[in-house]
């Protein structure tokens, strides 16, 4: 089945008490389109399916991959989708914390993270905390 079909299986066995998907595999979904944001936000099953799978499917095993957001402040204007990010993820930067616009930041967080000093850099972004984590190159 879909994605969504799945982790709504795994809610309902969770619901019921049964533990039995507690090895269940890792579901994947990865949005690599700016077009993406806007289609789900503005079709109501799509917003809704995925608001569901951020807030109450997120402990079932489910991992979002959210890339080519917009480099914007993320407000009321914005879809339902890229708005979710801001309150339900972790965020894998890859460009300098003072650049970024999509999750705002203590300024003591963009101070400690602001140059990147390599391609090969990435800030791991949680609550309140930033981290330099390093990435494989394409060598």
């Amino acid at each position: 089945g879909t994605v969504y079909s799945v982790l709504k299986e795994r809610y309902e066995k969770s619901m019921s008490g049964d533990a039995s998907g507690s090895d269940d595999v890792l579901e994947v979904i990865l949005i690599n389109s700016s077009n993406m944001y806007d289609i789900i936000g503005n079709d109501m099953l799509g917003s809704s399916k995925f608001t569901k799978i951020c807030n109450q499917y997120k402990g079932l095993g489910v991992l979002l991959i959210l890339a080519d957001l917009p480099n914007a402040n993320i407000g009321f204007g914005m879809t339902p989708v890229i708005r979710g990010i801001k309150d339900n993820m972790d965020i894998l930067l890859f460009r300098s914390a003072k650049d970024q616009k999509v999750v705002d930041m203590p300024s003591s967080m963009v101070a400690s993270a602001k140059k990147k000093t390599s391609d090969d850099d990435a800030y791991y972004v949680h609550s309140s905390e930033i981290t330099r984590v390093r990435v494989p190159s394409r060598e």
